[in-house]
């Protein structure tokens, strides 16, 4: 895969990283901004820089991944109408089902009407009928621009965009017959969760679910400073902090990612390839 161009002005912001990595260096600093207990649980100082320069190395793959996802589903749902977005928050188009337990949990319509509540405030508009609405220059656009990661895994989740393709569409080699994935799903879980799952009748449509939940799993872990390779012994086993639950046919199950740093990075540059893929 070919390397990722950074954005214009990239440069000067990767200089300024240099200049906060000589001051992280610095001895005595890390101890006196984070505390002991942190360091201590990524293994020691070094452990901690070099979980830090590894993160760096996944940030440029995690944000081009949000950003292709939002506009991929957006092509998608654009197809079928320009104001897709207002039609979903005025039609109550949204039907929540029980998969990843975290996209559930929300309302995905009320994350769009906050920000036409506060286009309407701003124009003096009391009339939120879709006739309305619609009439709002660029309103579409506006709240696509303000949605976040979360929302676009909460929508791809929702039981009525099923007919939609969206699965199909986004990851289009996922969607196969598992027998032809030539992404290897299985690969990126450890050994007992491939054992847990293969005893399971899973479809191609969890297949994707469980990989987006892993995206959103591994955005928070890095957006939030924890440790992505820190494993986790329990009387029924070790598993990673990448670990999800998930329902397939309402039983529950836990899946746990093989965290390590090649497996995380080749992950997500299988993530971004089958995003680009037409």
């Amino acid at each position: 895969m070919k390397s990722l161009k950074y954005p214009k002005g990239s440069k000067k912001r990767l200089i300024k990283q240099k200049e906060f990595r000589a001051i992280f260096m610095q001895k005595g600093l890390p101890q006196a901004l984070f505390s002991a207990q942190r360091i201590r649980s990524f293994g020691g100082i070094q452990a901690y820089r070099s979980h830090t320069d590894f993160t760096q190395e996944l940030i440029p793959l995690i944000q081009n991944i949000e950003l292709i996802l939002r506009n991929k589903i957006d092509s998608i749902m654009s197809s079928h109408s320009a104001t897709w977005l207002i039609d979903l928050y005025c039609y109550k188009l949204i039907s929540p089902q029980k998969r990843w337990q975290k996209i559930e949990q929300k309302d995905i319509s009320k994350l769009i009407e906050k920000t036409i509540d506060s286009v309407c405030e701003k124009q003096n508009i009391t009339d939120k009928s879709h006739s309305n609405l619609v009439k709002i220059q660029n309103l579409n656009d506006i709240i696509l621009s303000q949605m976040t990661c979360g929302f676009w895994m909460r929508l791809i989740c929702s039981q009525n965009f099923s007919s939609f393709s969206l699965c199909a569409k986004i990851f289009p080699k996922l969607s196969k017959n598992i027998t032809q994935d030539s992404i290897n799903f299985l690969n990126f879980l450890d050994e007992k969760s491939q054992d847990n799952i293969s005893q399971m009748n899973y479809s191609n449509i969890d297949k994707s679910l469980i990989f987006i939940a892993f995206i959103g799993s591994i955005r928070n872990r890095i957006l939030h400073w924890e440790n992505l390779l820190k494993f986790t012994q329990s009387p029924n086993g070790k598993y990673s902090s990448i670990t999800i639950k998930y329902y397939i046919k309402n039983k529950k199950i836990y899946l746990s990612f093989d965290a390590r740093k090649k497996k995380i990075l080749k992950f997500l540059e299988v993530i971004l390839e089958e995003l680009i893929t037409p």
